[in-house]
């Protein structure tokens, strides 16, 4: 996992091929990361001109290593299919620009194929959702879920009319990582701007879940609204205290944690009451 060769000299297409194979084949779930890692910044790029922080880097021993822990006991590794390997000649072994299980190349920032200016935003767009969907179907954790989240949310505010579809057929989908996903990704996750959805859109989505007593489901629901409460304030009181007595304990209490002192004592009393 130290070493391994880069394919960053290939073209985009290229790229996102050998990033969706390995993403849907390989047995470890830090090659997701890498992914993530790779594809969140260059994402968030092409919607919205930002990137923060160094070109992306496709490094398996960066940020995130809480996180990388806790999915390590929960990723099943269970590949589609065997053996994944990509561009071996003759002999057997690796060409430069390739990759094997558990085998990443690490890359710096010059080699990194980031997405020129002269590219339409639509047409780099277009090619990533595609391909990207498909990657929840690997899914079985937090970590994965909600890093995979990060990169739907800028898709979505890119491409609603495309995206808004699937997300409202997983929120309906008894799954529970492609259900969290599909609210989780309303949010972005850091940004003045990271509620880009008004509310009639959210609450619907939202309330769909609200029932759903999975822990995972119910801390999802109250980040989401929490984060609504941020840009709708009144509305998302309101809709917490006609709904206090089907919103779980949890969930609720977190929607409230950013209130003043005030308003959460007054908010936790309407809950008391609700369910009395």
């Amino acid at each position: 996992m130290k070493q391994g060769f880069s394919f960053y000299d290939l073209d985009h297409d290229s790229v996102l091929a050998i990033w969706d194979d390995l993403w849907m084949e390989s047995e470890w779930g830090d090659v997701l990361f890498a992914a993530m890692e790779y594809y969140q910044p260059v994402v968030r790029k092409r919607v919205d001109g930002t990137f923060h922080g160094t070109n992306p880097v496709c490094c398996l021993a960066v940020s995130g290593a809480r996180c990388r822990e806790n999915s390590r006991s929960e990723f099943s590794g269970r590949p589609r299919s065997g053996r994944v390997s990509h561009g071996t000649n003759a002999k057997g072994s690796l060409r430069p620009g390739r990759l094997v299980h558990g085998q990443v190349g690490v890359a710096g920032p010059e080699a990194e194929p980031v997405p020129s200016a002269s590219e339409a935003p639509d047409a780099a767009l277009g090619r990533y959702w595609p391909v990207m969907q498909r990657w929840i179907d690997r899914v079985d954790n937090w970590c994965h879920a909600d890093g995979l989240s990060g990169m739907y949310s800028r898709l979505l505010a890119a491409d609603p009319t495309t995206v808004m579809p699937v997300l409202e057929r997983w929120n309906m989908d008894k799954a529970l990582w492609p259900r969290r996903v599909s609210i989780v990704s309303l949010i972005h996750y850091t940004g003045k701007n990271a509620v880009f959805l008004p509310p009639d859109e959210v609450l619907p989505m939202v309330d769909r879940c609200v029932e759903d007593r999975r822990q995972p489901m119910q801390k999802a629901v109250g980040w989401v609204l929490r984060e609504m409460w941020r840009a709708y304030p009144e509305v998302i009181e309101q809709y917490l205290k006609g709904n206090a007595a089907r919103i779980a304990p949890s969930a609720f209490t977190r929607a409230i944690e950013r209130m003043d002192p005030g308003a959460r004592k007054e908010m936790r009393a309407s809950a008391t009451k609700a369910v009395a």
